[in-house]
């Protein structure tokens, strides 16, 4: 096993992690901008459509829709324009292909790009392949974001997690380099499902990805959202001798157990935009939920650079990642403070 990342780096990356914001001026306060209402559409477009409508009948006047993922913002523009609201600015989040083509029509205003996170995930598999060892404490690998608007794609804005991995891709090149002739590496992917776009696009990501690394024996398979498929698939793989596996979506306790037994057996499982307990991965990457709220916080601010009214609609409003992309989502338009 070689030597873990020296503590020393992490430390230097953590340090760097404010590179990547972007302050907005600060000429107009923060109070300038109310946030009206902040609804569960339950990342459903129906539910979204009628949230929206029946917060079109509460407010008289709203400036800016928040929508949590593109879906619902592509549902929520829709019934905007429906109810004569067409002026009202929508931000949806995902960066999806839906999301850019309405981008580029001008339905939305703006997305914010969730990124599949998959070169990390590949990256952090051949690196334990190559037997590197990152600190304890850096198990989370919570990825930046950009905004993408109809005139231009912003900053993306990196986090400390980013610049950690790649302090520890510089010092292990040859863990990572292209190699037709080297030993296959034996890494397993299980998607718990196809249809969702995200999945969708992890899947190509991963085509990308072994086609640029000859040494990859990688396996894609989906469970077709079952999650007893999903922790079978895990076990099946774990059996057959991969080495390192990947799963993406899900988060029952079924696959927590598979996922535990892999890890026992040395196997290294990588939860990616997957929430499991904390003993049923080796590593846990996705996009920060926190700085894509930031990022829409920032939009809106740009979009509505003298205030507004703006209403919001979450996915789960008792989920984890909705409460920090709302949270990240005060920060970014100056209601919170950073904690």
């Amino acid at each position: 096993m070689k030597s873990p990342l020296p503590l020393a780096c992490a430390i230097a990356a953590l340090a760097l992690a404010g590179c990547g914001s972007k302050a907005v001026p600060a000429e107009v306060p923060a109070t300038a901008w109310k946030l009206l209402q902040s609804v569960d559409a339950e990342g459903d477009p129906a539910k979204a459509t009628a949230q929206t409508i029946a917060l079109c009948d509460r407010f008289a006047s709203i400036d800016l829709l928040l929508a949590h993922d593109d879906s619902m913002a592509a549902a929520a523009a829709t019934a905007l324009a429906a109810h004569g609201r067409k002026q009202v600015l929508v931000v949806g989040i995902g960066g999806t292909s839906q999301g850019r083509a309405l981008v580029r029509d001008g339905t939305l205003a703006a997305t914010i790009e969730r990124s599949t996170c998959v070169d990390a995930a590949v990256d952090l598999c051949l690196l334990a392949l190559h037997g590197v060892t990152l600190p304890p404490q850096a198990r989370e690998f919570a990825m930046g974001t950009r905004a993408i608007t109809r005139d231009a794609v912003g900053d993306y804005t990196a986090t400390a997690a980013e610049f950690l991995l790649q302090v520890t891709r510089r010092q292990h090149p040859q863990a990572l380099a292209s190699d037709a002739a080297a030993p296959k590496q034996k890494i397993a992917v299980v998607l718990r499902g196809d249809s969702d776009p995200l999945a969708q696009a992890v899947r190509a990501d991963l085509a990308t990805a072994a086609a640029k690394r000859p040494q990859l024996d990688l396996a894609v398979r989906s469970a077709n959202d079952s999650d007893a498929e999903q922790a079978k698939a895990v076990s099946e793989l774990a059996a057959q001798g991969y080495r390192a596996i990947v799963v993406f979506g899900g988060a029952s306790s079924e696959l927590a157990s598979a996922c535990k037994a892999a890890i026992a057996k040395g196997i290294t499982l990588l939860a990616l935009h997957t929430e499991l307990a904390s003993d049923a991965y080796t590593y846990a990457v996705r996009t920060s939920d926190l700085e894509l709220g930031k990022a829409a916080g920032l939009a809106a601010r740009r979009l509505l650079p003298r205030g507004g009214t703006i209403v919001e609609l979450q996915t789960s409003s008792t989920s984890r990642a909705a409460e920090q992309t709302h949270q990240g989502f005060l920060q970014g338009i100056g209601l919170a403070e950073a904690k």
